[in-house]
């Protein structure tokens, strides 16, 4: 973390994490973050390269207004990244 706070849910759990802490995230963990609210600067090592670009598209489709889940999947799957999905 860089600047700011985030959210971060992995394995169930959810933890507020602040500038100059750090976390990994396992392969193949669902997981996911939000955004404090003054706003965030983190840097982010992803692997495969899908995910990287997966979160700038995420960045530029939020900057047009909210994300819903189905639009966020949708965009998930244009680069590779599986999200699952609940049944309803």
């Amino acid at each position: 973390m860089l600047e700011g706070t985030l959210d971060i849910v992995s394995s169930g759990n959810v933890r507020t994490y602040g500038a100059g802490e750090s976390l990994r995230v396992p392969a193949r963990t669902l997981h996911g973050f939000q955004v404090g609210s003054a706003g965030t600067r983190f840097l982010a090592v992803t692997s495969p390269a899908g995910a990287s670009s997966l979160f700038r598209a995420l960045d530029r489709a939020g900057r047009q207004g909210p994300l819903i889940p189905e639009r966020i999947v949708s965009i998930a799957s244009l680069h590779r990244v599986a999200v699952p999905v609940k049944a309803a």
